[in-house]
């Protein structure tokens, strides 16, 4: 049997705390903190979840939210079906709909919007808002400001807004 120390659940419906020391689960239902996340935290909300190693984590609330292994001292605010996964360590996600901090994709963020993603390796990325925004696989500083379907792809690359722009290279606006 596993020992959880310091944990607390404190209402709601189907939550689970599962070997987390000092880990929380304020409210809601069927919302879970996984193996090892010790100083976790979920707020409330509907089936939101902390998976393994998530130290230090945040989901204030929200539905379906997921953060993945390791994403240590990561923050969800809220929103619904928006995903961290492997990796994506002091990360944060507002809010909005179905957004994506991919794998290894540390120090990265999506202020809000609905279908944008940092794919992966591409820490330090920042997608202010909009709607199918895209920073691509190894984009490492990258930025777009918000609009739609837009990619920034290179390096140290910047999208200021508008529709189906890319910045491809190095240092590209």
């Amino acid at each position: 049997e596993l020992e959880v120390r310091h944990g607390t659940i404190g209402g709601g419906a189907g939550n689970v705390l599962f070997n987390s020391d000092s880990a929380t689960i304020a409210g809601g239902v069927g919302n879970r903190i996984d193996f090892r996340s010790t100083g976790a935290f979920i707020g409330g909300g509907q089936g939101n979840q902390l998976d393994v190693y998530c130290n230090d984590s945040v989901i204030t609330g929200g539905s379906g939210n997921l953060m993945s292994i390791a994403a240590d001292a990561s923050t969800i605010g809220g929103g619904m079906n928006n995903r961290m996964v492997d990796d994506a360590r002091y990360s944060t996600i507002a809010g909005g709909r179905e957004n994506l901090v991919g794998q290894k994709s540390d120090r990265s963020a999506i202020g809000g919007g609905s279908q944008n993603q940092v794919v992966s390796e591409a820490p330090g990325a920042t997608i202010s808002g909009g709607i199918g925004n895209s920073v691509g696989i190894g984009a490492k500083l990258a930025v777009i400001s918000g609009g739609e379907s837009n990619q920034a792809n290179g390096v140290y690359s910047v999208v200021a807004g508008g529709r189906l722009n890319i910045a491809d290279g190095t240092n590209s606006f």
